[in-house]
């Protein structure tokens, strides 16, 4: 009898790619540091709090509020929405730290719920390309001759596969946060994620 295959686990720092397709998600990713990329983010939607090394420390949920984190071994500071009613993170602030930092950015989002996945790339505030997929592909780029496949299974490994290319991880874990089960006002205790696991984590709000 043959030996069945043992599968080789990759270490987390080197996993790249999406998590998972299976969840509802909305990300920018900017490759720099938590404590600039907070900076940007703050100046540019005006918000009044941010509570540094903020994992562990216990906040009072406001809305709109925002996780920004960077794990360990990754280039990319990832900015979460941590309690939205309807504020998410989206395009036009991936557009905007782009240009503000001078850097490429990353704005990814997907919704199983909704049936959508799509994601843009920014460098110094200008489009480099563009993916979504509701009902039909629209995809557009100003970086590589590809052609994107139709609307169906293959555009999960399309869009993973871009995030590869730009050595990034979209981890899903928007829900694991848990904020869209706490209220604003409510006091809670950011035990997301571990010390093993994250670099720096930071809440706006």
């Amino acid at each position: 009898m043959a030996k069945k295959r043992q599968r080789k686990e990759i270490p987390f720092s080197e996993v790249r790619g999406v998590g998972s397709f299976d969840t509802n998600e909305i990300l920018v990713l900017v490759p720099a540091a938590v404590e600039e990329v907070a900076a940007a983010f703050q100046k540019l939607r005006k918000l009044k709090s941010w509570l540094k090394n903020a994992r562990g420390k216990t906040i009072t949920v406001t809305a709109p509020s925002f996780v920004v984190y960077r794990l360990k071994a990754h280039t990319w500071t990832i900015i979460d929405t941590y309690k939205a009613l309807g504020d998410y993170v989206n395009e036009k602030d991936a557009q905007a730290l782009s240009k503000s930092l001078k850097t490429k950015t990353i704005f990814y989002g997907n919704s199983d719920t909704a049936s959508v996945t799509g994601y843009d790339l920014f460098e110094n505030g200008k489009l480099l390309e563009h993916f979504y997929c509701e009902e039909g592909v629209k995809f557009g780029s100003k970086v590589r001759d590809i052609e994107p496949p139709e609307d169906g299974p293959d555009i999960y490994p399309f869009v993973e596969q871009f995030m590869k290319d730009q050595d990034a991880l979209a981890p899903s874990w928007t829900t694991y946060f848990g904020a869209f089960c706490h209220k604003p006002g409510e006091k809670i205790k950011l035990n997301i994620l571990g010390d093993d696991m994250v670099e720096r984590l930071d809440y706006l709000a």
